[in-house]
């Protein structure tokens, strides 16, 4: 079984390395490319008629180093058909640069996935909150998770989930969820699946036993208001460039500074936390 998943790992990054090309520019180049039928094993034979003419060649170089060295072979199969007037590519570039670019914007169908990654994500969260209760186990929760995005659709989840309980939820990037849940304490979970290759990413904190303590509460108001501060933001720079595009950098000040008035202000503070808080 590990074998199998390290292909299928391979096969996948292989892909990604893999050279871009426009089948429109090339009529006649891949026997059945009007249905996607490419042969695989024809490779050697059609990438080498692309790249001939073509003033760049785009990739991923050092993805994957056997695609590194196919591609190379081919290069200098063109090269070897300069007598002949055929030029080869006179420089290579980075996919991923133009592939960056292009991820910033995102069209309708991308949105919509999104939409679905998030919708499924905050499904799977109610759910977990509605299994928590003291005397269960974290990874029994972590399962809720997993079982609400598969259940509708999703592939994975984005990332390794985060279950933890009271003082676990201190720890950054905790993931052995194997802790005992225990009334009175709080629940942190980091979760989001991915749905089509799109990822959700959701973080919430409630009382294992239903109710926030005064203090608990306290401490999740002012950490809502902070956040509901932050969206205000995004929202009144969207309005106003008609673009959603705040740098997170810009942001975190807004949220530092609502963090360190509100715990003054509760008097919950010491020196250290406000030190942190100003840097």
């Amino acid at each position: 079984m590990r074998r199998e998943r390290d292909l299928h790992a391979q096969a996948a990054d292989a892909a990604a390395a893999a050279p871009v090309v426009d089948l429109h520019a090339h009529p006649g180049a891949f026997p059945r490319a009007a249905t996607g039928e490419l042969p695989l094993a024809a490779l050697d034979e059609m990438l080498p008629r692309l790249m001939a003419n073509q003033p760049a060649l785009f990739y991923a170089p050092g993805l994957d180093p056997a695609w590194d060295v196919r591609i190379l072979r081919w290069l200098n199969e063109v090269r070897a058909q300069a007598r002949t007037g055929v030029t080869a590519p006179v420089e290579i570039r980075d996919l991923r640069v133009a592939l960056d670019e292009m991820r910033l914007v995102k069209d309708a169908h991308e949105v919509a996935t999104m939409r679905r990654a998030a919708a499924i994500t905050a499904g799977a969260h109610r759910r977990a909150m509605r299994a928590t209760r003291p005397g269960r186990v974290e990874y029994e929760i972590e399962a809720e998770l997993l079982h609400e995005f598969r259940r509708h659709g999703a592939q994975a989840p984005a990332y390794t989930p985060i279950v933890a309980s009271g003082e676990h939820a201190c720890v950054l990037h905790y993931i052995r969820n194997d802790g005992v849940l225990k009334d009175g304490e709080l629940l942190l979970i980091d979760a989001g699946c991915e749905l089509d290759g799109y990822a959700a990413d959701l973080t919430r904190t409630f009382p294992v036993g239903g109710r926030f303590s005064g203090p608990q509460r306290e401490i999740y108001d002012l950490v809502l208001a902070a956040q509901i501060a932050a969206i205000a933001k995004i929202q009144l720079r969207a309005l106003e460039a008609r673009l959603a595009k705040v740098e997170i950098r810009r942001l975190n000040p807004i949220i530092r500074e609502r963090l360190r008035s509100a715990l003054k202000e509760i008097d919950l503070m010491d020196l250290a936390v406000r030190d942190a808080l100003t840097k």
